[in-house]
């Protein structure tokens, strides 16, 4: 495809300037409220419902999902059906599972849970260094998007639209801090919502969809077209090859992943209460779905045309269909809004995952070796997150073909080495600080080293495992993520029977915080406590796990 936009999108420029006015202006307002590390990293903890809904929407709805999902279901169909479900699932999982007790333990990162619930400052720093990993590669994807939509907003080429809408991501979050992105991300996930169902309703229209006011629903007499030519369109199963460890690898890697990526669980800590944090995302998912099937819509019209006029799209350019479909469709206008859609979703998850990395490293780290003032941590926090801010923009100089890509990869990393660590150290007592590092060490490890090419081409380290039997994505997290909770139960059950390395383990501080996790006032909590202590739960998820492990090695 060698559409190319020509000249300055004036129109483009003026609608994305007011955004930056709008973002920056609300940004500046909350640095002046802002006076505590709190503030800044979850918002003084006053988010309501609502806009913690939308904001959560505005976190999953990032760039590489505004405009990749369009590309990726030009490239795989509807399999990504199947992913974008095992993606929301996520969010349940995380809601019933851990939120609670996560906010009431009060750490603002997966690393700082690792660290006070095990008592293990090399945890700790195993974790960190892992998160920091995974929201590089998550940021990544919004680089490259933005990149994209700064290409046709400017008339430039790749890297000059890269640098220019970086720097004004990293200044953004630079100058706001959380107060300013949870308020932002609000406002940005409205945007999103609408500047998706306005334009993909025009763009439908356009093609001769009869019900296009309903764009999800109302192409139904362009199927006929669509199977004409390409009748393999609607096949779950396309390519042929796909085997049940594709569904098998989705399912932990998605699921599993989205329930324990950090800047998502920060939406929790920063809410109100529990309750408020829990309806929030209940509401959040309601309107990720619905922009889901809008971009199965827009999906569909840009495979549609592309088939019909023998349009030859590279792989690479493939996460701009939606802003070519808006311009030569509808026109300006809707290019325009797809621009501020697509800005202001990878604004917003940029921003989230800069805050999650400056957390890591100013309050993780850091804070960790030296005790910091609240002014040293408001001063420090921003420069970390400017720093990594800039690190992503050179690393997304040679990107992944598709913008979804590392965002994936990113997910299933996460999904291999938190998963574990926070499902049963929530749920177990039992689990030690032992089976934590390791389980985190042996499923990142597996998840890194394999595919690590279909994420970044930087990577040429990894093996890439074959396509068959594992589909057209191949999902590490098929070995991976039980693999990690195997190491983490059973690793806890043999140290916790070694005298010498179980006099290094704090169970009654660590027992106690259980309790209070899940809500038990202290009067209530009788000494030596049965509960969450029992260790056949944990066997039997175990040997469960251990099950899929040998059948992602040696089964057919």
């Amino acid at each position: 495809m060698g559409f190319e936009r020509e000249g300055i999108f004036v129109g483009g420029v003026v609608l994305l300037f007011l955004l930056i006015v709008i973002f920056i202006v609300s940004g500046e307002i909350a640095r002046r409220r802002t006076t505590t590390a709190e503030g800044y990293y979850l918002a003084g903890r006053s988010v309501g419902p609502v806009t913690n809904a939308f904001a959560i929407v505005s976190a999953y709805l990032s760039c590489a999902t505004f405009l990749g999902f369009t590309a990726f279901i030009w490239g795989l169909q509807s399999q990504l059906i199947i992913m974008s479900q095992a993606w929301m699932c996520g969010f349940l999982v995380m809601i019933i599972s851990f939120s609670g007790p996560l906010r009431r333990l009060g750490t603002y990162t997966a690393a700082g849970y690792i660290s006070e619930r095990f008592r293990s400052e090399y945890g700790r720093l195993i974790a960190v260094g892992f998160m920091i990993f995974i929201m590089i590669m998550y940021a990544v994807s919004q680089m490259k998007a933005i990149a994209h939509v700064f290409e046709m907003l400017l008339g430039v080429s790749y890297v000059p639209g890269l640098f220019i809408g970086g720097i004004v991501v990293v200044l953004y979050v630079t100058i706001g801090g959380m107060y300013g992105v949870t308020w932002n991300q609000a406002l940005q996930g409205a945007i999103c919502v609408i500047a998706m169902f306005v334009p993909v309703m025009a763009i439908l229209q356009a093609l001769g969809a009869n019900v296009w006011y309903v764009p999800f629903w109302g192409y139904g007499n362009m199927v006929p077209e669509m199977l004409e030519a390409f009748p393999k369109f609607f096949d779950v199963l396309y390519p042929p090859e796909a085997h049940i460890k594709w569904y098998q690898g989705v399912f932990f890697s998605m699921l599993f992943g989205t329930a324990s990526v950090p800047h998502y669980l920060s939406r929790v800590a920063s809410a109100k209460t529990i309750k408020e944090g829990r309806y929030g995302f209940l509401l959040g998912l309601f309107f990720i779905g619905f922009v889901n099937v809008l971009t199965f819509g827009s999906g569909f019209a840009g495979v549609l045309w592309t088939s019909v006029e023998g349009i030859e799209v590279a792989a690479v350019r493939a996460d701009m269909l939606l802003l070519i479909l808006s311009d030569i469709f509808v026109g300006d206008w809707a290019l325009a809004m797809v621009m501020a859609g697509a800005f202001a979703a990878g604004l917003s998850t940029t921003a989230g995952a800069l805050i999650v990395i400056g957390t890591g490293i100013a309050h993780d780290i850091v804070g960790s070796y030296k005790e910091l003032t609240e002014r040293q941590k408001l001063i420090f926090a921003p420069i970390v997150s400017f720093v990594g801010g800039i690190v992503i923009i050179f690393v997304t100089i040679n990107p992944p073909a598709f913008a979804l890509a590392s965002v994936i990869w990113a997910i299933a990393v996460s999904a291999s080495v938190f998963t574990a660590p926070l499902i049963m150290g929530i749920w177990w007592k039992g689990a030690n600080k032992y089976g934590v590092i390791w389980s985190m060490l042996i499923g990142g490890f597996l998840c890194m080293y394999a595919n690590a090419q279909f994420a970044h081409p930087s990577f040429t380290w990894s093996p890439i495992w074959s396509d068959v039997p594992y589909g057209s994505i191949p999902y590490p997290g098929v070995l991976s993520v039980p693999a990690s909770f195997v190491v983490l139960i059973f690793v806890s059950l043999i140290t916790n029977r070694i005298p010498s390395l179980a006099a290094k383990i704090p169970r009654e501080e660590t027992d106690l915080l259980i309790e209070k996790a899940h809500g038990w006032p202290e009067k209530h909590i009788p000494k030596n406590s049965k509960r969450y202590n029992s260790e056949t739960g944990p066997i039997i998820i175990g040997l469960i796990m251990l099950f899929f492990v040998l059948y992602a090695l040696f089964g057919g």
